[in-house]
């Protein structure tokens, strides 16, 4: 980052010090599932009225 903007590597450090201690909660990753191998399984619950179960069922299945 410091390269990309010109800035030396210690005022980058220093700024996310400040940061982390004010106003970054966490840090988070996100993963590409599919790369590491894995599925991924949902389960959905979809609340309808009971008349209209057969054609909800019909519109989400495979």
């Amino acid at each position: 980052m410091s390269k990309e903007i010109d800035v030396p590597d210690a005022t980058i450090s220093n700024r996310l010090k400040k940061l982390e201690n004010d106003v970054i909660k966490r840090y988070t990753v996100i993963l590409d599932w599919q790369k590491i191998g894995l599925d991924i399984t949902a389960i959905i619950i979809i609340q309808t009225e009971s008349e209209l179960h057969e054609s909800v069922k019909k519109s989400y299945q495979n």
